[in-house]
């Protein structure tokens, strides 16, 4: 005879023992005889799902990369005896060993279990093929069910870092006693584990300012003569865990404009009134804006009646440096418009 099972599940497990009897009553004969076998049952092999974040695009030094592996237990297996998924993870090339990559399993959400694989940051070292194995068997050993396992790979490869860039923008008049404002904007890849240094350096070398962030920027208020120059905005990545850095800069130069000093002009002569044969002194006195540092700058004097400098008139002394100018002895001819 036999024994036929139409659906076998884990509750079929075991040792099955046939016994054969034959008896005749007539002569009071009984023979029996028996056979066991073991019905040892295999676990399916689990379904497996590996799903990575973020899920496309580059991956690139200095980010980060999470696998997330997944498997369903089907909940007719482990009706009778209590079923449990275990994963492991592997390269294909060497084992997982770095400090930066952690492993989290998470059995709390059955009948779906999980586990995740996450590396951060990510070094040219870290292109492989991942394994995850997904091992199920029953939660304490059975000694007729077998577990089983699959496995599912996903390979990445990592790219270099490339070097951040740099935007130099800015705002206001570039005009001395004004307020001027250089900004510095940095731009990086996407998933980056760290924020660049960002540093403002004038033309000396020295450095003006110096934040860890995405932008610096640089304000003038006032802005001063002695603000002209070029500046570098340099931007730095360092990645201490895997030994990485990347860097860029770029440069803007100040030209700044001088404001017009305001000018005056006192005069003097020998009388109330200006008669032909007396004397005239004009003396012209200017004053700088406070944004203008006198030793950026050099100021001169000019002066012009009609049109004419009066230098080249006779009867005309300028001294002081150009700032006083004498006029002796006054004519008809002397009358005009003086301009400094």
């Amino acid at each position: 005879r036999s024994m036929a099972f139409t659906s076998i599940n884990t509750s079929d497990a075991g040792v099955y023992q046939c016994n054969a009897v034959i008896s005749i009553p007539e002569i009071s004969v009984t023979v029996s005889s028996s056979d066991s076998h073991d019905l040892i049952v295999q676990l399916p092999e689990p379904a497996v799902a590996i799903t990575r974040e973020p899920a496309s695009g580059a991956l690139y030094v200095g980010t980060q990369v999470t696998f997330t592996c997944t498997s369903e237990l089907m909940e007719y297996l482990s009706a009778n005896v209590p079923l449990k998924i275990e994963f492991t993870w592997s390269r294909v090339d060497k084992n997982i060993s770095r400090n930066t990559i952690t492993v989290k399993n998470n059995p709390s959400d059955r009948p779906s279990y999980t586990s995740t694989l996450n590396i951060s940051p990510l070094s040219v070292e870290d292109s492989a093929d991942y394994v995850c194995q997904a091992k199920l068997a029953p939660v304490s050993p059975v000694q007729y069910i077998r577990a089983s396992t699959a496995e599912l790979s996903e390979i990445i490869t990592v790219e270099a870092l490339p070097p951040p860039s740099i935007t130099i923008t800015s705002e206001g008049p570039s005009i001395a006693g004004q307020s001027y404002t250089l900004s510095c904007s940095v731009s990086v890849v996407d998933g980056l584990v760290v924020t660049p240094l960002v540093t403002w350096l004038n033309s000396s070398g020295s450095m003006q300012q110096s934040i860890v962030g995405p932008s610096l920027n640089l304000t003038f208020s006032p802005l001063m003569t002695s603000d002209a120059g070029t500046y570098q905005c340099m931007s730095v990545i360092t990645i201490e865990e895997i030994s990485v850095r990347a860097n860029d800069s770029s440069d803007e130069a100040i030209t700044v404009e001088v404001p017009a000093p305001t000018v005056t002009i006192a005069t003097a002569s020998s009388g109330d009134d200006l008669y032909a044969g007396t004397s005239l002194n004009l003396t012209c006195s200017y004053e700088l804006d406070a944004a203008v540092d006198t030793a950026d700058v050099a100021v001169t004097t000019e002066w012009t009646v009609v049109g004419y400098l009066l230098s080249d008139m006779l009867y005309v002394v300028v001294y002081d440096g150009g700032t006083v100018v004498n006029i002796r002895p006054l004519s008809t001819n002397s009358s005009g418009v003086y301009v400094c």
